[in-house]
């Protein structure tokens, strides 16, 4: 998985602010439902990039 994926850092930014909403509660409700419609979109990517490697860039972690 590319960190630097545009369609990722895009998903995440409305997951975020969809967050944000729970307790601010200022979007529309068409907007909340975009937005959660773009979560399961970005947990979809996600699991589909852990299941094919992880983020590809292991010499970061450490292992303790």
């Amino acid at each position: 998985m590319e960190l630097e994926e545009p369609e990722l850092v895009r998903l995440f930014t409305l997951a975020s602010t969809l967050h944000q909403n729970f307790y601010e509660d200022w979007l529309l409700s068409e907007t909340v439902m975009d937005h959660a419609e773009a979560v399961k979109e970005l947990v979809v990517k996600l699991r589909r990039d852990l299941r094919e490697g992880g983020t590809g860039n292991d010499e970061n972690t450490s292992h303790n």
